[in-house]
């Protein structure tokens, strides 16, 4: 989770932790900032495959809000992609970005289907959109995701 916060990172940093990275996960406004950074003359749409390709990412995640998630993989054209329930109440979208992070490293890690590992991450990030802050109070909030890990 890429995680950008000014003053905090240079361009000589970003490319050292990309350099080092297997999967990435960032925002629409991080991929536009490491555009910059790298002074790369691409538009948007084709970023997340460039910073693959030349990273030599295994999978790259970009987030834009309410607009929804996509998701690349390395050695396949295909595009992942999802949008939250337009229907949910947004009280608060602290944390939501993280639960997200969350969601999805459990989904690589237990090795489920990338389009189905998206949607998760993407419902998870939607309920914590639902709540005030971004933590629930209550544990029930958990029960819908959770799952067990497969032995390989």
């Amino acid at each position: 989770d890429m995680n950008l916060r000014a003053p905090f990172y240079s361009r000589d940093l970003v490319d050292a932790v990309l350099k080092s990275c297997d999967v990435l996960k960032l925002n629409m406004d991080e991929l536009k900032e490491i555009r910059n950074l790298l002074g790369v003359d691409k538009p948007l749409p084709e970023m997340a495959r460039y910073l693959e390709e030349r990273y030599r990412l295994g999978l790259v995640c970009v987030t834009n809000g309410s607009k929804g998630c996509y998701l690349i993989e390395t050695g396949t054209t295909k595009l992942f992609e999802c949008k939250p329930d337009d229907s949910a109440t947004v009280i608060d979208s602290v944390g939501a970005g993280d639960g997200f992070s969350a969601m999805l490293s459990a989904g690589y890690l237990a090795g489920w289907p990338k389009q189905s590992m998206l949607e998760r991450a993407c419902l998870f990030a939607t309920g914590i959109c639902e709540i005030q802050g971004a933590l629930p109070e209550d544990d029930a909030f958990y029960e819908p995701f959770q799952f067990q890990f497969q032995k390989k």
